[in-house]
């Protein structure tokens, strides 16, 4: 902070500090971010983080009866974190007060695996086979403790407090134990056949539902050395293959503010208060005792090829269809809980995937090689989870999504953006029909509408600006891109060598949450962050396609909420790495002693576009962007390999 002059203004609270603009005077407090200001928070608060490592590891391995061998192994992963943090108590939100918090987290796991494999040639005849079991456990201890009211307010002991603040400890636990095996076999190193079986446990499962029994089968063929072949000299290598199995899935993600419900997916969790020094309980999460392991099946043909002996391409298509889905069922929030981890429903995703190597040109002193990949993917509903009654569900909202059969998981369901209207409103597509009393109703949501009797023929398409009259359905987009895959050249000149990779996408659509945050047409000015695109907000003089800046009109202040209007194309390329090398001379090496050198520069995601400056729709699964999302950053390194 500055007076008149231009001079530092000495901190009126902490002798011989500087002062900050906190934004706070004797007549008020600014609208943004009152009593906040980064740069004297990092003078004034601390946030400390201690972590200790300790890993080991223990290998034994012995050889019997000439074809056998037993291996063993045994690891560990020992980490204990120390979080120590302080809001000092002359500025920011703890003014007056001050907070301290101590968070200690240890977390231990170890696995445990014994392998005994048996392998033989009998001629052209080769086979391989082992069995194995394996057992992991993971056990995480967490305390957290805090207090306020500071004496000295400039450490984090909590000594330094004076008023018990939170205090809160559990223990996690997490273990699988799995026996599986494989059997291989080739002839002449030209027909190949393989099969496996395994049995996991979970932890995460209920005792009659811990284990689950998976298995896969393949087949190869390199038809590239039948005789028949032999004349066809542009074909080097020719490999067809097939195969399917069977895998399982554990893992759900309930998406509560305590990561513990994950742990026992199985469990009913309650909240535990003090109330007049006796438990108070109050529903927290609802578990399923009955929920068992996610089975995904999949087929997968394919071949991998060398031609020309120069361009190598390899193509697989897949066919995955996922039976006992694990997601987080809605349910009516008069049971008290919002929903709860089911297995249920089947999905089927299939996808072509192609890769592609060529050596472009080569000569003594000049190569090019040329490298693509890329990938197309879809998923359809065919079965949905049940009601209440057993019966399959006509719909399931998940979030901007809803599940129904012939419908891709990750298709958007949501309010559809109608533009601005002659006011300057917000509007979006809304449906009406006529009650029992003659009257105009509203659908909110079309496919509970459809479901529960209703007659889409009854239905009068029109616009609304109140926001809680737009109809939700699905909107005709995905957030499963057309296409996506990388690409990516290796060219030598003499001494320097050049590479690059490049990643894209194409098609699809992802919402674009931060860009929505940044979009609030009826926020009071000066209490928030705006993008610049607020600037082509509607007036009576300039009417555009972007809703009146104002905080007065109710239908405003819906502006920026969930609908089409923040949905953008998932298109992209960014160029991911580069990187130019020189090699020094053989006869420079040998005068120095050296057996070789070079330097180097290179860099890392150099360039990103894509529909809007600063999305990058690659870095999540359905395109969505955070503010809590680490974003790729370009990063640059120059350097040298010294070999003596």
């Amino acid at each position: 902070e500055h007076d008149e002059n231009g001079n530092l203004v000495n901190d009126p609270k902490i002798p011989g500090g500087k002062s900050y603009d906190y934004g706070q005077t004797s007549e008020g407090s600014r609208a943004y971010a009152g009593g906040i200001n980064p740069a004297g928070a990092v003078r004034l608060d601390r946030d400390e983080d201690l972590t200790n490592l300790t890993t080991g590891n223990l290998n034994l391995e012995y050889r019997f009866l000439k074809d056998f061998k037993l291996a063993v192994t045994y690891g560990f992963q020992s980490t204990a974190s120390k979080n120590e943090t302080l809001a000092n108590p002359y500025y920011g939100d703890a003014a007056k007060i001050g907070r301290i918090s101590n968070t200690n987290e240890n977390d231990f796991s170890w696995t445990l695996n014994e392998i005994l494999s048996w392998g033989k040639t009998f001629g052209d005849h080769t086979v391989d086979a082992f069995i194995a079991h394996e057992a992991t456990k993971n056990e995480l201890d967490f305390h957290y403790s805090g207090k306020k009211k500071l004496i000295l307010g400039n450490v984090t002991t909590l000594d330094d407090g004076l008023i018990r603040g939170d205090i809160s400890g559990y223990r996690l636990t997490y273990a699988i134990e799995s026996y599986f095996g494989q059997a291989r076999y080739d002839y002449q190193n030209k027909y190949y056949l393989s099969t496996s079986v395994r049995r996991d446990g979970s932890s995460r499962f209920a005792p009659d539902y811990r284990w689950g029994t998976f298995g896969s089968v393949g087949a190869a063929w390199i038809i590239s050395k039948e005789k028949f072949l032999s004349s066809v000299k542009w074909i080097n290598n020719l490999k067809l293959k097939a195969s399917y199995g069977v895998l399982g899935n554990q893992s759900l993600n309930l998406a509560y503010g305590s990561t513990t419900p994950n742990y026992y997916l199985y469990h009913d969790f309650y909240e535990v208060d003090n109330f007049n020094n006796s438990p108070s309980f109050s529903f927290y999460a609802k578990g399923n005792s009955a929920l068992q392991w996610e089975r995904s099946g999949t087929f997968n043909v394919g071949f991998e090829s060398r031609l020309f002996n120069a361009l190598e391409l390899n193509v697989d298509y897949f066919v995955k269809t996922t039976d006992n889905m694990l997601f987080k069922k809605q349910v009516a929030p008069s049971l008290g809980y919002a929903y709860y981890p089911v297995s249920e429903g089947r999905l089927r995703n299939n996808g072509l995937e192609v890769e592609l190597n060529w050596e472009a040109y080569k000569s003594k002193d000049i190569s090019v090689n040329v490298r693509a990949n890329g990938g197309y993917y879809k998923n359809k509903m065919l079965i949905m989870p049940v009601d209440p009654f057993g019966v399959p569900k006509h719909y399931e909202l998940q979030g901007n999504y809803a599940y129904k059969k012939g419908h891709s998981v990750l298709d958007y369901y949501m309010p559809i953006w109608k533009g601005v209207s002659n006011e300057g409103l917000p509007m979006w597509k809304a449906y009406t029909y006529k009650d029992a009393s003659g009257n105009d109703a509203y659908v909110t949501d079309y496919e509970k509408y459809i479901s529960t009797g209703g007659d889409a023929k009854a239905l009068t398409e029109t616009t609304t600006s109140d926001y809680n009259k737009a109809v939700n359905e699905f909107v005709g987009k995905s957030a499963i891109p057309d296409f996506v895959g990388g690409f990516g050249f290796d060219v030598q000149i003499k001494n320097v060598s050049i590479s690059t990779n490049f990643s894209y996408g194409l098609g699809g659509w992802g919402y674009d949450g931060v860009y929505a945050g940044l979009m609030s047409s009826g926020s009071v000015i000066g209490t928030r962050n705006w993008h610049k695109d607020i600037r082509n907000y509607w007036s009576a003089d300039k009417h555009t396609d972007l809703p009146i800046l104002t905080h007065n009109v109710e239908a405003v202040k819906f502006a920026n909420s969930t609908s089409t209007r923040f949905l953008t194309s998932r298109s992209f390329l960014t160029l991911s790495n580069a990187r130019i090398s020189y090699d020094l001379p053989k006869s420079l090496m040998k005068h120095l002693g050296l057996n070789s050198a070079s330097v180097y520069v290179s860099g890392d995601n150099l360039f990103l576009i894509s529909a809007r400056k600063g999305y990058a729709a690659m870095t999540s699964l359905s395109g969505g962007s955070g503010t809590n999302r680490y974003l790729p950053v370009s990063t640059f390194v120059a350097g040298a390999r010294i070999s003596f």
